[in-house]
């Protein structure tokens, strides 16, 4: 399900050196640069384990594979051909940069070389799409579409029922809390290798809402449709990393890490849709459109949890700074590092979507359709929703400021 590309990304990656997100700095200092020594006393405090807070600022981007809005399709034959030709442009989604948050704490050993570190990191995130088209009529079947753009979309269509204009929303709300366990290696003074082992909890909440402007086009009647479709993961597991470290003077280092854990939790999905007659519009409706008087409402998923494993992978690299000073009689560490992360998530796209099984439904137009009911209607119209499943992997990268104290 993954790429030959990203298998290759990820592989050349992991050759970089990094920056371990959140992580508490090795318990024993690999000596001072003579540029710069430290204060009285302060080195062999360094030396020795210490307690240490620190507090990120994340400016990530996200993005996700397989949650496109649809497709925007141009004709290109004449109406003497019996075929037609388009070319077509994929409504992906656009995403952004976005802020988020880390903070952890940790402590190293006074005596040796082994570190405990705790911490969390929340990022919450959005996207956006719109497309449109026209409307297709039955008189043009057979006889060659005109030339024009129409809009296939992923989430509402059917073989009566054309969108004409949809806005799609897709958030996402991730927390990720790392207990990890590490020992510090030290080398020629000025470059340590810390391994480390831990545990790793996540909470990714995904939502997508489509809000959509519809033609019943055998009858040529409009209606509005809405689709809220979730993607829920809870997981813990293992997780490894290696981080590495490479004293440049002055108190300046290079750092960074590679990571992996294997997660088992459990997703929940489900998608709903509705469907309601109405004007015609020529806006984009809202992404989170609601239906006050739907004419058809069913679900495609009966949000069942399912049990599932997922990998993630952790790299990054980036510069620190930091220097030991004397207060009170007491010596603090405080420093300053800018990296630059990389996140992925894979196959947590589990989104359930559907082509709206409407066909049986509305033959001879909107006015022609039974009461309102909930569907799967069952076997008497002999028409049933049909789950697909999206897959795809959830990417995050970007800058990460981090500021830390020790004392």
């Amino acid at each position: 399900m993954h790429s030959k590309g990203l298998l290759k990304r990820i592989v050349s990656t992991l050759f970089s050196i990094s920056l371990l997100s959140g992580s508490v700095a090795g318990a024993q200092e690999c000596g001072w640069d003579e540029c710069c020594p430290p204060p009285p006393s302060c080195a062999s405090d360094s030396q020795c384990g210490n307690w240490r807070l620190r507090g990120s600022y994340l400016y990530w981007k996200p993005c996700e594979k397989g949650i496109s809005l649809g497709r925007e399709l141009t004709s290109v034959s004449s109406k003497a051909s019996q075929n037609t030709d388009f070319t077509a442009s994929t409504q992906n989604m656009s995403f952004e940069f976005e802020s988020g948050f880390k903070v952890g704490v940790g402590y190293g050993s006074p005596c040796c070389n082994w570190d405990l570190a705790l911490d969390w990191t929340y990022f919450h995130a959005s996207a956006d799409a719109q497309a449109q088209g026209r409307g297709v009529s039955n008189s043009f079947v057979g006889s060659g579409f005109p030339t024009g753009t129409f809009f296939s979309s992923d989430w509402v269509s059917s073989r009566v029922v054309q969108p004409l204009m949809s806005s799609a929303r897709w958030t996402m709300a991730l927390d990720l809390v790392d207990l990890s366990l590490g020992y510090t290696f030290c080398f020629q003074e000025c470059f340590s290798i810390r391994p480390s082992i831990g545990l790793r909890g996540t909470r990714l909440d995904q939502k997508y809402h489509v809000g959509s402007n519809v033609v019943e086009f055998i009858a040529e009647e409009f209606a509005q449709t809405a689709v809220e479709s979730t993607c829920d993961l809870k997981a813990i597991g293992p997780r490894v990393a290696v981080d590495m470290e490479f004293d440049c003077g002055c108190g300046f280092a290079i750092f960074g890490s590679a990571g992996a854990s294997l997660l088992y939790g459990k997703f929940h999905t489900r998608s709903d849709a509705a469907l309601q007659p109405g004007p015609g519009s020529t806006t984009f409706p809202d992404p989170d459109l609601e239906l006050t008087n739907p004419l058809f409402t069913y679900e495609i998923s009966g949000g069942v949890p399912s049990l599932t494993t997922t990998t993630v992978t952790d790299l990054a690299i980036g510069l620190k700074w930091e220097r030991c000073y004397q207060a009170c009689d007491r010596n603090y560490t405080v420093g300053l590092a800018a990296a630059w992360e990389f996140h992925a998530f894979y196959d947590v796209n589990q989104f359930d979507f559907d082509k709206i099984p409407l066909s049986a439904l509305l033959i001879g137009g909107l006015s022609a359709a039974p009461d309102p009911v909930p569907l799967p209607i069952g076997p008497s119209l002999l028409v049933e929703p049909q789950s697909h499943r999206k897959f795809g992997d959830l990417t995050t990268q970007g800058l990460t400021i981090s500021a830390f104290l020790g004392f």
